[in-house]
């Protein structure tokens, strides 16, 4: 854990995704990279925000962002 944060894994090319574990993000995952950092469920990175969404997301294997194809497809419940 570094910094309030928990490595989950990483996508290459130095974007690590990041479950937050203090302060008002708790709960929800971040991608970061030299450049910054998108929180996952939002317009950028549609699913349903926090570690259950963000899971669920990877287990399906959908697309992370909203500009390409397989990012369209919608998130079960």
């Amino acid at each position: 854990m570094t910094h309030g944060s928990l490595l989950l894994g990483t996508d290459g090319c130095g974007m690590d995704w990041h479950l937050i574990v203090t302060g008002p993000q708790r709960g929800h995952v971040w991608l970061i990279d030299e450049i910054g950092a998108i929180p996952f469920g939002t317009s950028l990175m549609p699913g349903t925000p926090g570690f259950t969404g963000w899971a669920a997301h990877w287990r399906r294997g959908h697309s992370w962002f909203a500009d390409t194809p397989a990012g369209n497809q919608q998130e079960a419940p």
